[in-house]
């Protein structure tokens, strides 16, 4: 019983033993099986990892390969290249076997080659940001490239990948743009310098000018934007008032002038620029004619932005015009044919105009101006008479006119444009001056025949100063043909010593230009030495509408009347030196009791000679009170016309010294006395 028991126990722990062996089984099974699922899921993740390694690869590969920018792999070692993309090729003109032969200090310019080494010499993994680096192509130009590379290992080896962004045009812009910004800079400086000026010049003019600059808006009131200080003398508003009042300016137009006005204001944003004329109210009621120009600014997409104009107070022109038409009854009675019309049609004609033509006023009123021309004039007046009339608004010339009865006759025409549009024709019978115009002519003819016959060199010159004409004497003169004279060659016939100064002289006459005659002297040098002189005068030459034309002048020979003179000078030098060798002094005494002295008179009388004596009586002031009657007693003229004369005078030093006074009577052809002297 006790052994059954036992067994029964041993047993029991043997199938209890059992039972934890086969649990431990169970549970070392259920781990084989998780290691194994675990080691499934690696090699799963694994072989994930690896299919996305090689589609990163693929990927990593195309946008080398495909990359726009150039890229390269080269040894860290050796700097060899390992590997360029297609952009590199393109960029820079090797082929990829030239490239794999080359080491990145070949595409380099040498003397940038330490830096590179440098450069590599500090790589060590990551990111390197190199920047700006100058590369050569291959057909050796240089560009500039932004270069980025990133430290890998490649095919075993320490590489760097690279990318190299061309730069060279923005570089260039950045170049360009920073000169232009100096000239930029330099400009604003002086812009702002001009327009601080341009303001100053602006503030006083329109502080000073009497026309008054606005500004208004293009459209609704037109409202008043700026005006000119100004406007407060014309209107009696300051500039101020006029910004607070919207529709000031509609307000302020006359009633009889608004329709009108506004009406012409739509032309204004047709042609950009308008021109009135109306009245303006005053601020104490009264009106004002003005004169306004106005000109339409537009923005930059064409729509009107502003209008600009000036002001200006015609109320004293426009008192002029209606005095004008005051004046007509004045005009009626006219020479002159005086005649008006309007859009080409007679609309007054006064007395003189009508019994020029023979026309009634009747049957002239309301006719074309054409009327009073044949076809043949008509046209050539609307050729040459009437685009300059249009243009200027005046015309002068003359026309062959035609009278009702169909005679002709010569009209001198004046055209005029008034104001308010209408013209204003100013006709004269010229006729009578054609006749003299002829004579004139047939004179020129007889001037041609004087020139060739006149004993005296004759020559003209144009208004450029050239020589275009001489005649025969001044050939016989010179001893030159005439076509030496021409242009500027008759110089060479002057004396040398006296050609600067000829030229001198004429050039004062031009200059002062006061219609006065040329004079002057000079000599000619004959080729045999000899000399001639001449006296020259010379006058501008003018056509019929007194214009000048040129110069026309004469040449006389003086040669004998020079070496007289010459003769004269010598014996007046003797005389002087004689005379001052005997301390005399020479005074003349006019029958008008002027007195002309000599410096020796000056002198004797301790004077300067400052032209103060001049009359008689100046002269008694120096005489010796006591000596007055004696002077003047034997001042008479004797019968043979010699008086002498002892006295004293008082000198400014305060001495008195006595003088002896002998003259001579000088008489005129008819033996009358002119004047006397000693």
């Amino acid at each position: 019983m006790s052994r059954k028991v036992d067994l029964q126990k041993q047993l029991k722990m043997a199938q209890a033993q059992i039972q934890r062996l086969s649990e431990q089984l169970i549970a070392e099974r259920e781990t084989v099986q998780s290691i194994q699922s675990q080691l499934q899921k690696q090699l799963d993740h694994q072989q994930q990892q690896l299919a996305d390694l090689e589609a990163r690869e693929i990927t990593y590969r195309q946008q080398f390969d495909c990359n726009p920018q150039p890229m390269w792999i080269f040894d860290l070692e050796t700097l060899q290249f390992l590997k360029v993309n297609d952009a590199a090729i393109a960029r820079y003109g090797y082929s990829r076997d030239e490239f794999l032969s080359m080491t990145i200090a070949d595409i380099r310019p040498p003397e940038d080659v330490p830096r590179l080494l440098a450069n590599v010499a500090q790589v060590d993994s990551g990111l390197d940001q190199a920047g700006i680096w100058r590369h050569c192509l291959r057909d050796g130009r240089l560009i500039y490239v932004e270069i980025n590379s990133y430290a890998i290992e490649f095919e075993g080896r320490r590489a760097e990948l690279v990318m190299a962004q061309d730069v060279t045009e923005r570089r260039q812009a950045q170049i360009d743009l920073a000169v232009l910004n100096q000239e930029l800079e330099k400009q604003v400086i002086d812009r702002t310098a001009a327009l601080a000026a341009s303001e100053a010049r602006l503030n006083l003019l329109l502080n000073a000018n009497p026309a008054i600059l606005y500004s208004c808006e293009p459209h609704g009131d037109y409202t008043c934007t700026f005006f000119s200080k100004n406007v407060e003398t014309l209107l009696g508003y300051t500039p101020e008032e006029i910004y607070a009042i919207s529709d000031f300016w509609l307000q302020r137009l006359h009633p009889d002038e608004a329709a009108r006005v506004l009406a012409e204001i739509p032309d204004l944003f047709e042609y950009g620029i308008l021109k009135l004329e109306y009245r303006l109210r005053h601020r104490d009621d009264h009106y004002v004619w003005v004169y306004d120009e106005l000109t339409l600014l537009h923005d930059n997409v064409g729509q009107p932005l502003k209008i600009f104009g000036f002001v200006t107070d015609v109320s004293d022109r426009k008192k002029a015009e209606s005095q004008i038409k005051q004046l007509l009854t004045t005009i009626e009675n006219a020479i002159d044919g005086i005649g008006i019309t309007q859009n080409n049609i007679f609309i007054y004609a006064n007395r003189a105009q009508l019994d020029m033509f023979g026309y009634s006023a009747d049957e002239l009123i309301g006719q074309p101006w054409i009327i009073l021309y044949s076809a043949e004039e008509v046209a050539r007046l609307e050729r040459e008479a009437v685009p300059v009339f249009i243009r200027d608004g005046y015309w002068l010339g003359e026309t062959i006119a035609t009278r009702k009865d169909g005679t002709t006759f010569n009209q001198e025409l004046s055209l005029t444009l008034s104001d308010d549009g209408v013209t204003i024709g100013v006709s004269k019978n010229i006729s009578d001056r054609k006749q003299v115009e002829i004579a004139l002519r047939d004179s020129e003819m007889r001037y041609i025949t004087l020139a060739k016959t006149a004993p005296v060199g004759i020559f003209r010159f144009d208004l450029e100063g050239n020589c275009i004409y001489v005649n025969e004497d001044w050939c016989k003169m010179t001893g030159k043909p005439a076509s030496f004279a021409l242009n500027n060659q008759w110089l060479e016939t002057l004396h040398p010593d006296d050609v600067t100064y000829t030229q001198m002289q004429v050039q004062q006459w031009l200059l002062a230009n006061d219609g006065s005659l040329f004079q002057n002297e000079a000599r000619i040098l004959r080729d045999d030495g000899s000399i001639v002189w001449f006296y020259c005068q010379m006058r501008t030459e003018m056509n019929a509408n007194g214009e000048p034309i040129g110069f026309v002048g004469s040449l006389t020979d003086i040669s004998d009347r020079k070496q007289a003179e010459i003769a004269l000078q010598n014996l007046s030098d003797r005389l002087t030196l004689a005379m001052e060798a005997g301390g005399y002094g020479i005074w003349e005494w006019t029958l008008e009791h002027w007195l002309m002295w000599d410096d020796r008179v000056y002198a004797i009388y301790g004077l300067p000679n400052q032209g103060q004596i001049s009359k008689y009586e100046d002269w008694r002031v120096f005489v010796h009170p006591d000596d007055i009657a004696q002077a003047e007693g034997n001042a008479h003229i004797e019968e043979n016309g010699i008086f002498n004369s002892e006295f004293r005078i008082w000198q400014t030093d305060g001495e008195w010294r006595w003088v002896q006074s002998v003259g001579k009577v000088q008489r005129d052809a008819n033996k009358n006395i002119s004047n006397s002297s000693t």
